[in-house]
């Protein structure tokens, strides 16, 4: 979340400064409100794509669990939050075997990518990058 607010679950808030975001007029939100806006939001999220994944009798078959990534991933105690939603074992996907990646602040942001990169690049080293798109676009 925002550095200095306090952690996703069962953080402590710290109030101290008030954000406010050029071009929107003269709103502010405290990061009490903005904590509360983006937890509602994220387990909003979280429930729907738990219902989403239900209603394609697809939940049953992760047995496995969960794995999540992009910059979401990232945040304090998203993990704990999704196993209690999911009632499966939820993994934070990182990447790995990708060179320039280790010094990354949060790099669950670029797994998904790195791993759709190096998937195309093991199934198509026979061709070129960019033959797999002929077609797509006029």
């Amino acid at each position: 979340l925002v550095p200095g607010i306090g952690e996703l679950i069962g953080g402590t808030i710290i109030i101290e400064n008030i954000f406010a975001w050029p071009g929107v007029g003269r709103y502010a939100v405290s990061p009490g409100s903005l904590l509360k806006i983006l937890i509602s939001r994220l387990m909003e999220l979280v429930t729907v794509i738990r219902e989403t994944l239900e209603d394609q009798d697809l939940l049953h078959r992760l047995h496995a669990g969960v794995v999540l990534t992009g910059g979401g991933a990232a945040l304090k105690n998203i993990d704990a939050l999704a196993m209690k939603e999911f009632g499966l074992p939820v993994h934070i996907g990182r990447p790995i075997h990708v060179d320039g990646l280790s010094d990354v602040e949060n790099p669950e942001a670029f797994a998904a990518i790195a791993g759709a990169l190096m998937y195309a690049h093991k199934n198509y080293e026979t061709k070129p990058l960019f033959s797999i798109f002929k077609g797509l676009f006029k």
